[in-house]
């Protein structure tokens, strides 16, 4: 595919993820990916983000002169690992939820003004297992970041990066070189979860952490923990 479509598919396939307080308003901020799998939707993202057991939700699109609709997931599901051995218990950066098939969320741009100017529908995906990072492709990702509030609106902000090359791979987690110097933790917050595609449309991670020092992305492998989604919608293997 062109980049302009790479570009636009990195954003449409990243859907923002909120936690809800008490009223209602936005506390925490992540990123995510939502995929059809075995007859159900699913929202996949990263538990050093959602697994302080916070009323997670979808953001699902903007209303003029309303605010922001959002789906309420509630408490997400995470994964820890044990060694039977030593007895060991180790979290994994790993989290997802059922969501109803209906949940279709969309890419809106607003106005200062709080006018809706842009909505389009965001992209549910597929996963192919079987596609594994390779230093053939390059690599990319998207998500929201806040930046700023007035204390009644939210303002969110864009991350768009292209052209990430595969460095390797370490226990779950795959490595990712950035095209250019990384511009700090803080540049990228609120984009953990967002779904690392490459050039030709497949999903293979979730960005879980960077590495300033050596410029690179970690993304969290989704086919590392096929089984667990598997077991989430009842594919069981006779």
């Amino acid at each position: 595919m062109s980049k302009d479509d790479w570009a636009a598919e990195l954003i449409l396939s990243s859907v923002p993820l909120r936690q809800l307080g008490t009223d209602k308003m936005p506390i925490g901020f992540a990123s995510g990916c939502l995929i059809d799998y075995h007859y159900k939707r699913l929202v996949l993202t990263v538990s050093h983000a959602t697994k302080n057991q916070g009323n997670w939700a979808i953001e699902v699109r903007g209303k003029s002169g309303i605010g922001t609709e959002a789906y309420q997931i509630g408490v997400m599901m995470f994964l820890e690992t044990g060694n039977i051995d030593t007895g060991i218990v180790s979290d994994v950066d790993f989290s997802y939820a059922t969501v109803p098939s209906t949940i279709a969320p969309f890419y809106n741009e607003l106005s200062p003004r709080g006018e809706t100017t842009v909505s389009i529908p965001r992209i549910i995906q597929t996963l192919d297992f079987e596609i594994e990072p390779s230093d053939s492709n390059t690599y990319g990702f998207s998500g929201t970041t806040m930046f700023s509030s007035d204390g009644w609106f939210l303002f969110a902000e864009n991350r768009l990066v292209l052209d990430m090359k595969f460095e390797g791979k370490t226990g779950d987690l795959y490595k990712f070189k950035l095209p250019r110097k990384h511009p700090g933790h803080e540049y990228f917050k609120g984009t953990s979860g967002a779904p690392i595609i490459d050039s030709d449309g497949n999903v293979v991670a979730l960005v879980c952490k960077g590495d300033v020092d050596d410029d690179l992305i970690f993304g969290v492998s989704i086919k590392h923990y096929k089984s667990a989604l598997d077991i989430e919608v009842g594919n069981f293997v006779k």
